[in-house]
């Protein structure tokens, strides 16, 4: 079977949604599934990076190969030279090519898939609020063969939105339990002394984009009280600053700030961007994730995984659904800094019950969000989907 995925960027860029995607082709060719990638690559050159191995160039105007108009191009010439060679094309991103394969689908002779990434912002709800033509992505979006929703409320919305049930799928975010493993005790302790923590430090990781929407500003602000009550707390954020989203730097400058303020200076460490976030995990003790907007953050169930304990905001379609409230760790209201700073209290001091909810988080994604069930639900959606006329 050979699928297509078409990406915004090869490499994937730091967007949890896209890298599990991406991290899950080798699993899907374990089934069989061959999946050629589609995307723009830093140098701005578009490829198709095939299964095989093998690499072509797709030829845009040079003044285009940078701007949306060189990706719909690029995308619109790969779909016509490969007509009838793939069970499906998926778009995961790549909204403005994915509209205009939709506009030419019937001429394209290509069964079309879109895989949702944030909830707020790529759902159906969200894309027919977009804009002055919101109302006709709508329209065309509904002409997909599937649309892949990453949690159940996605689902919801697109049945509420006027798409066929037959053509929804929910598939949940998933991640490779052997890679994100709990490490042993001499492993742990190797990674602390690594990242310069001592043996008593009470860890508490934050892995996300720095950027208002992940809501490390809520974690800051919450810190001082969980340093001034146990003086052994360290936090540890690990990503890299997103400048798209804060060009004048105003973000990161207040984070800074907060981070070197004297109630907090000495007890936060800034790694950056990590590519594999695995050791950064393995050193940890606590995990959390106060965001304000997400589709299915990776970093939760990658630390789940490892098993950690979380305390994360209350995100509609995710906790509840991934973590629960008091099994796996605990879930704060959006933006309430105060409930944080009390709940990562709680797990700084009692390590019993930190052990016990990261004890339960690692068996909740071994038995329900691994890898290798993820790989057969995408296995089974591109079989039904190839089967359509």
């Amino acid at each position: 079977m050979r699928i297509l995925s078409v990406l915004n960027s090869l490499p994937p860029t730091f967007s949890g949604a896209t890298r599990s995607w991406f991290r899950l082709l080798p699993t899907l060719s374990l089934r069989g599934v061959q999946v050629d990638v589609l995307g723009r690559r830093s140098d701005g050159e578009f490829v198709l990076n095939r299964a095989d191995g093998t690499t072509t160039k797709i030829w845009v105007p040079l003044l285009a190969k940078r701007s949306y108009v060189g990706e719909i191009l690029a995308v619109l010439r790969a779909l016509w030279a490969s007509r009838n060679q793939y069970r499906c094309v998926i778009f995961v991103g790549a909204f403005d090519a994915l509209f205009a394969s939709l506009v030419l689908k019937y001429a394209l002779r290509q069964r079309i898939a879109y895989r949702m990434s944030m909830l707020g912002e790529d759902d159906p709800a969200a894309i027919g609020r977009s804009g002055r033509f919101g109302w006709l992505r709508l329209r065309l979006l509904r002409i997909s063969d599937a649309v892949i929703c990453i949690n159940p409320l996605m689902a919801d919305i697109s049945a509420r939105m006027g798409f066929a049930r037959a053509r929804i799928f929910t598939i949940l975010q998933g991640t490779d339990t052997e890679h994100f493993r709990p490490p042993t005790a001499d492993r742990k302790q190797f990674l602390r002394e690594r990242l310069g923590f001592s043996t008593s430090d009470r860890i508490v990781m934050f892995c996300g984009v720095i950027t208002y929407r992940k809501g490390l500003d809520i974690l800051l602000r919450a810190w001082p009280y969980v340093v001034a009550r146990e003086s052994s707390a360290r936090l540890l954020v690990v990503g890299p600053s997103g400048d798209a989203d804060d060009p004048d730097g105003t973000f990161i400058r207040k984070i800074n700030d907060a981070a070197n303020a004297s109630h907090c200076k000495g007890t936060v460490q800034f790694a950056g961007y990590q590519r594999d976030v695995r050791d950064h995990m393995q050193a940890a003790d606590i995990f959390t994730l106060p965001s304000r907007m997400e589709g299915t953050p990776n970093a939760v169930i990658e630390a789940m995984s490892v098993g950690l304990p979380c305390v994360v905001s209350d995100l509609p379609g995710v906790t509840g659904t991934f973590l629960r409230d008091k099994r796996e760790g605990l879930i704060i209201s959006i933006g309430d800094w105060e409930g944080l700073a009390a709940s990562l209290h709680a797990l700084v001091t009692n390590q019993a019950l930190a052990t016990e909810f990261g004890a339960r988080a690692r068996s909740r994604v071994t038995e329900y969000f691994s890898i290798d069930s993820v790989a057969q639900q995408y296995f089974d959606m591109f079989t039904a989907v190839g089967g359509k006329s």
